[in-house]
């Protein structure tokens, strides 16, 4: 025996469906939209956990250098920033990109002090509003 079955969609539009024995199929399944959200903050979560525990190796490998080496290679990047990076001819292209590198990598030394974190802050791009 063959009946349909009327079912109104929200845009309004009404569908009508042959059933067989009284069975109408079943409602579209509308999928849980609140799980996106909790999905897409749990995957920046992740990252930002990633990124913090891959610093915190970066510099306990700089930590575990031997005093003399660390400092040698401390003073040769940061005089390359401040000799370098901070010219205009290295605002763009590869030269920029290493710049950018040298200023992250300074920053994982401790004997970077002040002066040394305001020089790398000049050579990393900040964000705009």
């Amino acid at each position: 025996m063959l009946t349909s079955t009327t079912a109104k969609r929200s845009n309004g539009v009404l569908l009508s469906f042959p059933t067989e024995a009284g069975i109408a199929p079943k409602a579209p399944h509308r999928g849980r939209p609140h799980l996106i959200p909790v999905l897409a903050a749990l995957g920046v979560l992740l990252f930002g956990l990633f990124i913090a525990i891959t610093q915190g190796r970066k510099q306990e490998a700089v930590g575990d250098l031997p005093p003399e080496a660390r400092a040698q290679i401390f003073r040769h990047d940061l005089s390359e920033l401040r000799s370098i990076c901070l010219e205009s001819y290295a605002a763009r292209g590869a030269l920029h990109d290493h710049c950018i590198e040298e200023a992250q990598f300074v920053l994982l030394f401790p004997e970077c002090d002040p002066g040394c974190r305001a020089t790398a802050s000049a050579v990393l791009p900040h964000a705009h509003r």
